[in-house]
């Protein structure tokens, strides 16, 4: 009987140690999420009714997603995409010079 109790006793601490480690982890990838909003904030994002505001544009699946100033913002946005996403094709549009860089 009393090894039961034990037993129920240390089942119980196990159950603490692995809700925490959730809670940490939890609160791990709403940092990095807000890491990445703050970082995404300049992006001007484009809609079906809006117009592109930057000269280089970020497609996914030759579907424009975003503009920037700078060709290196575009890629390095990509770049993430990419890593997250591997399957889908990823570019970077200038607008001006009307040449498309594929990112792999």
């Amino acid at each position: 009987m009393a090894k039961k109790v034990v037993e129920k006793k240390e089942a119980a601490k196990e159950n603490v140690v692995k809700e925490e480690n959730v809670v940490k982890e939890e609160n791990v990838v709403k940092e990095i999420v807000a890491k990445e909003n703050e970082s995404t904030e300049n992006i001007s994002k484009i809609g079906q009714h809006r117009h592109a505001r930057g000269r280089f544009w970020l497609q996914v699946d030759r579907q424009t997603k975003s503009t920037f100033e700078s060709s290196e913002e575009a890629e390095q946005a990509g770049d993430t995409i990419k890593k997250a996403h591997p399957i889908v094709q990823v570019s970077v549009y200038d607008s001006i010079e009307s040449t498309q860089k594929v990112l792999t």
